[in-house]
């Protein structure tokens, strides 16, 4: 770890929040996980995620509530990573305003506006019968869903909205070819790869 450059860490954690196998979510089970605030996203305050300590043991030790868009304000992003959030913020504010997704709020992580664009209902990942099995218990497949990709976009969304989305993948290449180049000045690769993720 010593031996990567604060930009290149700062990068990947920049384009973690915006890579849906990540698999950050926030259904169900709350993670924290909001790199937006609620100015950005235009919603009450308290309608965000916010881990106050009394709600849960393991967090019982923190002084003041913990909020993961302070926790991101110690970074020092680049332009490439600044870019990308202001093309995600676009695909957030796309999914609030839209009428077509059911059962969201705006604690949603990206996974989970992926999920909803793509037409996944999580609810069909298969369950293997075995509790002792120790296989991965759930099955995740895009199989059956619009996509959510450069080319599968145009199944999941209006025309009039790709370009939002164009600009998005565009962004987040231009961070993964500059993230592939990093790896390989660091050493971490020997070569940039050919399939940036």
């Amino acid at each position: 770890m010593s031996d990567i450059s604060q930009e290149l860490f700062n990068d990947a954690i920049a384009f973690s929040l915006f890579f849906k196998g990540i698999l950050f979510s926030n259904k169900g089970q709350k993670n924290y996980i909001m790199p937006f605030t609620s100015d950005d996203l235009g919603c009450a305050k308290n309608d965000l995620n916010v881990l106050m300590p009394a709600n849960d043991d393991i967090f019982a030790g923190l002084s003041k509530p913990f909020d993961f868009r302070d926790f991101l304000k110690q970074f020092e992003f680049s332009n490439e990573a600044k870019n990308l959030f202001k093309s995600a913020l676009k695909i957030f504010r796309y999914y609030h305003s839209n009428d077509e997704y059911k059962n969201k709020d705006f604690n949603d992580s990206f996974y989970d506006i992926t999920n909803a664009i793509m037409g996944k209902d999580e609810s069909s990942f298969k369950e293997f019968e075995s509790q002792n099995d120790t296989r991965i218990t759930k099955t995740k497949t895009t199989k059956g869903t619009k996509g959510f990709g450069r080319n599968t976009i145009k199944y999941a969304v209006k025309s009039e909205y790709l370009p939002i989305f164009i600009e998005f993948f565009d962004n987040r290449d231009i961070l993964a070819r500059k993230i592939n180049r990093q790896l390989v000045e660091s050493g971490l690769l020997l070569w940039e790869r050919e399939n940036i993720y």
